[in-house]
């Protein structure tokens, strides 16, 4: 599964490439170098961190969407249960006409 900016490119890249390639990457300025497994170990969280924040976006709306319709359900219930009462204490003070 591939994720967005290029991700899995990169990660085949440095995994297809030598040694000095993955680490040159991953210089930096103080001469750390990353060795290639620790690169795809990186991208790899990377990748699992953009899933989770995808997913929670999702859970999210999701429950907006479940407090959305519970919210109609209780106006709804605020406007009919009234006027089903009021119609109901209507028909039985109203008197039967005789036939």
């Amino acid at each position: 599964m591939c994720f967005p900016y290029g991700l899995c490119v990169r990660a085949l890249q440095v995994l297809m490439s030598d040694d000095d390639l993955a680490s040159e990457w991953a210089s930096s300025a103080r001469g750390y170098r990353l060795q290639r497994n620790e690169v795809i170990a990186l991208l790899n969280v990377l990748a699992q961190l953009s899933k989770s924040v995808h997913s929670v976006h999702e859970w999210r709306q999701r429950e907006l969407h479940l407090a959305l319709l519970e919210l109609a359900g209780r106006l709804l219930a605020l406007i009919v249960l009234p006027w089903l009462s009021w119609l109901i204490v209507r028909r039985v003070r109203t008197p039967k006409k005789p036939v």
